[in-house]
């Protein structure tokens, strides 16, 4: 990671020189940001031996955009988390640089980005709208969460398609990882369908440390396909993803209903969205589940959002479990 750290700040500087070379731009200096902090109980919390509480758990994020093009992005993630009687209180297992890049833009259907980039194959880690409080089981099985690796991206939007093609390397060894890429293309305003994927090693990285222990090949490969729906207060989404190892396959979708829904332009509405989520995880390295779950979102006030669900979890091979989980979260820009 020291590595990393040091590439991004011999990026920056040359950005830096770049961009104060040409003060003779009209455009300003401007910062955004965005802080989330969230309190969650659960989700296995039917019995004391298995209650978990996320307390705080603090998502910060923000874009320098400079001139010329130029922006910094950066997001940064701290979870403290109370499991099996214990709160953690190692900072390495708390703490994570979810994004620390540079971007240069060219026009909006050409720009690059280097640096700690996010890899969007499948539909969470594109930002996609999962409506229950953690990662959806089938995807979070699957695919590293939160994924993100240093490398180079080249993405942007023509028309109505979005692409990103991203190459991720390992900077401790000079050694490259793979190669991600992913297309959104908007049926209409309402519909969108994506295709993700992902070719490369799993020796380092967030794939090296994470499915270490469920994957034993050189190599491995994702494919998804994602979409989601919204219209009038309804919404719905799914996704489905393969991985080569284990002939993994798995099954997401959900869908809501806005109960508050207005077609106004008003500023601000209350949400009330009850939904229902159905998962499905098949590969011969990892026990095959079902998993339906019965949740509810409420937003009373901007920025304030409230969560509770209710899921059984089916094993193949193990008792059925009940799961309930609650969070509270607002949400803070600047």
């Amino acid at each position: 990671m020291a590595q990393v750290k040091l590439a991004f700040l011999v990026i920056l500087l040359y950005c830096g020189n770049d961009v104060f070379a040409q003060n003779d731009s009209l455009r300003p200096v401007v910062f955004t940001g965005i802080a989330n902090v969230e309190v969650r109980f659960g989700p296995n919390c039917m019995g004391n031996e298995q209650a978990s509480l996320s307390c705080p758990h603090i998502i910060i994020g923000g874009r320098l955009s400079l001139l010329n093009g130029w922006s910094v992005t950066s997001e940064f993630e701290y979870e403290h988390l109370y499991d099996n009687h214990v709160w953690s209180h190692k900072l390495n297992n708390e703490f994570c640089s979810n994004a620390l890049y540079v971007t240069k833009s060219f026009t909006d259907a050409l720009n690059v980005k280097a640096g700690i980039v996010d890899i969007p194959v499948g539909m969470t880690n594109s930002r996609g709208p999962a409506l229950t409080i953690n990662d959806p089981e089938s995807e979070a099985d699957m695919l590293p969460m939160v994924w993100h690796e240093s490398g180079i991206s080249l993405f942007g939007v023509y028309k109505r398609l979005a692409y990103s093609v991203t190459a991720t390397s390992y900077l401790n060894t000079f050694e490259v990882l793979g190669l991600a890429a992913r297309a959104d293309y908007r049926v209409a305003e309402s519909l969108r369908l994506g295709f993700s994927g992902y070719i490369g090693k799993r020796c380092h990285g967030m794939i090296g440390r994470e499915t270490s222990q469920q994957y034993s090949c050189a190599s491995l490969n994702y494919l998804s396909l994602d979409m989601d729906y919204s219209v009038n207060g309804f919404l719905l989404d799914g996704s489905m993803i393969y991985c080569s190892e284990g002939n993994g396959k798995s099954f997401g979708c959900e869908c809501g209903y806005n109960l508050m829904f207005k077609n106004d332009d008003s500023k601000f509405h209350y949400q009330i969205i009850p939904f229902l989520r159905y998962d499905c995880v098949c590969s011969k390295l990892l026990n095959n589940i079902k998993k339906y779950t019965l949740g509810m979102n409420i937003v009373p006030i901007p920025n304030l959002i409230l969560k509770a669900e209710y899921g059984i979890r089916d094993y193949d091979c193990l008792e059925t479990s009940t799961q309930f989980a609650l969070s509270l979260g607002y949400t803070v820009s600047f």
